[in-house]
């Protein structure tokens, strides 16, 4: 839940492994968090009332996966925004999935201010959960 990074950047690295947690793919965390932050300024992230999108497509996996982390003091960006980043969601698709790179379900639940709010403030993972389900 709460990211030690102070960066974008260092959040990829932090979160990938998490994302691919329990998978072979897990092996590769490396080369697929050097793969995604090589394509940041290639439309791999959107930017939402302090939260990111980050998003990466691969053969290398074999179902989609997702991770979410939440930075209580925000993340310097590392490109030509004025806000900070208080959460990140990254999601990992096989290449041969059809569909959004990003999940509606996650559009719909994670853009708005209040919530990026109450994610941001939240206590522990039982509450993120509580937020999540019920937004």
């Amino acid at each position: 839940m709460g990211l030690k990074s102070r960066t974008l950047l260092e959040a990829v690295d932090e979160l990938v492994p998490k994302a691919l947690h329990g998978t072979k793919a897990f092996l590769k965390s490396a080369e697929t968090a050097k793969a995604l932050k090589a394509n940041l300024g290639y439309g791999a992230v959107e930017f939402r009332h302090g939260l990111a999108f980050l998003h990466h497509r691969s053969e290398e996996f074999a179902e989609s996966r997702a991770s979410l982390g939440i930075s209580r003091d925000g993340l310097d960006p590392g490109v030509h925004i004025q806000q900070r980043i208080f959460v990140v969601a990254l999601f990992l698709k096989p290449s041969r999935d059809p569909g959004f790179d990003i999940p509606l379900w996650a559009r719909r639940k994670l853009c708005n201010e209040r919530t990026t709010y109450r994610l941001r403030t939240a206590t522990d993972l039982a509450v993120v959960l509580g937020i999540l389900q019920s937004t």
